[in-house]
């Protein structure tokens, strides 16, 4: 501790003992006068000896708060352990004391050197500054500024500290020091490095100026001067924290300007050292260790600074989950992406956060299609212009084509601003799908929109832009324009693909009957006969052609071989042959041949007597017998006709007949009962 020299008592006292002497010429004066004078003379253990000796005599009565206030001070000299006992106990004994400032003094000067700044002010703003001689008035201002600092009062500091720095040559340098210490703290950097450029190459200051003036070099943005400075201080060998805080400094600094190799240099040395290294520090680390491809320690680094609390935390949430990707972790990756997706303090990384767990959704599990379509349908309510607008409208086309929904898919397609050649051929695709269901509910002319629609979309889906032209056929065909249906149908047969057997062989069967329908029975049998080589045809299908190029020949009437194609076609024994067994009795009636066209009628009703032809074959078959005299069959025929169709076209003329031929036979009775 400083030596303190009480000018008050030697002005004050010496009368006092003078006449003490004068009056009291005894031993205790004279002990007194020897402990006082060694007291002066710094020897305070002599003056503590002999100033406790008199507090135990009876004859020093006179000496006694003298005395006390001796052993006092002496103690405070000594930094004895006792000092705060003694000298407060001194106050609480003689509060009324003439040496209560500098009791207060010591008592201030003991708690600021112990570290005890709270109570050093304390004591310190008790005492009256004009009682406190110039020099000590300096000592007394830097330890209150200093305390002020340490109770965060920067503000009642940084007056005394500028007043010390301009007038006092002792404390000039540590004012200036904590000045810009004070303005550093304060983020007044230029203030600050101005206080501290003048302490730089102070031998107890400088050091920790430099180190300071490095701080705001790279707060500044100035990271060349930054690294200058902290590679100086680094050489200089530092204390471990200074020497970690340096570190950082130097790799941020080599961060910022693009010195990755120089960074990660630091940055190992700074957390290797750092008791709790820095977020800044550990998300650049970690950046740095995703840049190498070293995703394993990016995911160590950047999970320590990644946080929902500001941009580097969000940043490092969306690095987390990049890195997480690359080690195929799609789950923590997703996590990772949502919780940078969770803030906005930086649109762009949500951004690409969002877009990224829309992404691992689509990807990992398919089938969790609300959960992935929710996801993308708010990135591009959000983000309509982003650059991944056309992906992610490209994959919800993808979402609604597998899940079958093809108008909501066709929205998001017309969506895409710069469409691919692959997305045209999803359009195509998409209209062609839509057409088909729209036929299926038999929406014939919208159907037909989406085809034509198809269509002009252009050869990107050759497939597709074939079966559109197919189906628009159908549709055509449908609503009974033959002409445009039969144009469809033999462009569609016209283009080389490599579709389904199947449609080709239907294309020749519906041109066929586009032809049928027109009448130009010519025609019409030259594409049924082309229907009936393509390979793989249906036995159904083959029923009805053969069926058809029979009413084809016996519309020309070449009967003979039309009855040929009918008795195809009644072989099969499927739809359509109970038909072609009523065309071949026709034929045989037209040649006369009642006997065989009765057989025939017959075996309709026999083997299909669901078949819509039942009436007209009871019918024919009656007049049939009629014309070959048999009366008694024509009677009965009819009247199976009657009893199998009351409501049909033919029972009225067929009661008629009937009515005629009980007539014939003097049956007057039920010829009046059928009428």
């Amino acid at each position: 501790m400083r030596k303190r020299y009480i000018t008050f008592i030697l002005i004050g006292l010496c009368a006092l003992w003078g006449n003490a002497q004068s009056l009291y010429n005894t031993d205790a004066a004279s002990d007194f006068n020897k402990g006082h004078i060694m007291y002066l003379n710094g020897n305070y253990t002599g003056c503590l000896d002999i100033m406790q000796s008199l507090l135990q005599r009876d004859d020093a009565s006179q000496y006694k708060e003298e005395a006390a206030f001796f052993v006092a001070m002496s103690q405070a000299r000594r930094s004895s352990d006792r000092t705060e006992i003694v000298l407060n106990s001194y106050l609480q004994q003689y509060p009324f004391t003439i040496h209560r400032h500098e009791i207060l003094l010591a008592l201030g000067n003991y708690y600021f050197h112990t570290g005890n700044y709270a109570k050093a002010l304390d004591c310190y703003l008790k005492l009256d500054i004009d009682n406190v001689n110039t020099s000590e008035r300096k000592d007394l201002y830097y330890h209150i500024a200093f305390c002020h600092i340490k109770a965060n009062n920067e503000g009642k500091a940084l007056p005394l500290l500028k007043s010390l720095a301009q007038n006092s040559p002792k404390h000039r340098d540590e004012a200036r020091y904590y000045e810009g210490y004070i303005y550093y703290k304060n983020n007044d950097y230029s203030n600050a490095a101005r206080s501290l450029s003048m302490v730089q190459t102070s031998s107890d200051f400088g050091y920790e100026a430099q180190y300071l003036l490095a701080n705001i070099d790279f707060l500044k943005n100035d990271y060349a001067q930054a690294i200058a400075r902290s590679e100086q201080l680094l050489d200089d060998s530092p204390s471990p924290s200074h020497a970690a805080e340096l570190n950082r400094i130097l790799g941020e600094s080599h961060y910022q300007l693009g010195n990755d190799t120089r960074a990660d240099e630091h940055f190992t040395q700074y957390l290797h050292s750092a008791e709790k290294p820095s977020r800044n520090t550990l998300y650049m680390a970690g950046i740095i260790a995703y840049r190498n491809s070293n995703h394993s320690h990016a995911i160590e680094l950047l999970s320590q600074a990644a946080d929902t609390t500001d941009a580097i935390g969000q940043n490092a949430y969306l690095h987390l989950g990049l890195s997480y990707l690359q080690q195929q972790d799609i789950t923590k990756a997703t996590q990772a992406f949502e919780q940078a997706a969770y803030t906005h303090f930086d649109e762009t990384t949500r951004e690409i956060a969002l877009y990224n767990q829309a992404l691992c959704c689509y990807e990992s599990n398919f089938s969790m299609f609300d959960s992935t379509i929710t996801l993308f349908e708010k990135f591009l309510k959000q983000y309509p212009k982003s650059v991944y607008a056309d992906d992610v409208n490209t994959r919800l086309s993808d979402l609604y084509i597998n899940s079958r929904n093809y108008k909501k898919a066709l929205d998001y397609i017309e969506r895409i601003q710069k469409p691919s050649r692959e997305i045209l051929q999803q359009k195509q695709q998409v209209l062609y799908l839509i057409g088909t269901e729209e036929f299926a509910n038999n929406s014939i002319g919208q159907a037909g929109e989406r085809f034509s629609q198809a269509i002009k979309v252009g050869n990107y889906a050759p497939e597709y832009r074939a079966r559109s032209i197919y189906w628009l056929g159908e549709c055509c065909y449908r609503n009974k324009a033959y002409k445009e249906a039969l144009r469809c149908y033999n462009q569609f047969l016209t283009i080389p693909i490599t579709t389904e057997q199947d449609i080709i062989a239907l294309a020749h069967y519906n041109a066929a009957y586009c032809h049928f329908e027109m009448q130009d029975y010519n025609e019409a049998l030259t594409a049924f006969e082309l229907f009936t080589q393509q390979p793989g045809i249906s036995n159904p299908l083959l029923t009805d052609a053969n069926n058809r190029i029979g009413d084809c020949y016996f519309n020309a009437k070449e009967y003979n071989i039309a009855y040929k194609y009918y008795e195809k076609a009644a072989d099969m024994r499927l739809a359509g042959s109970d038909y072609a067994i009523l065309q071949q009795a026709v034929i045989q009636g037209v040649n006369k041949k009642n006997s065989k066209k009765v057989k025939l009628l017959k075996r309709l009703v026999t083997d299909y007597p669901q078949s819509e032809y039942g009436e007209e074959a009871y019918n024919e078959m009656g007049e049939t017998y009629i014309t070959m005299n048999k009366r008694r069959d024509a009677i009965k025929t009819y009247k199976k006709l009657m009893e199998l169709y009351p409501e049909g076209a033919s029972t009225r003329k067929a009661m008629l007949q009937l009515g005629s031929l009980y007539y014939n036979q003097k049956d007057i009775e039920n010829s009046i009962e059928t009428y």
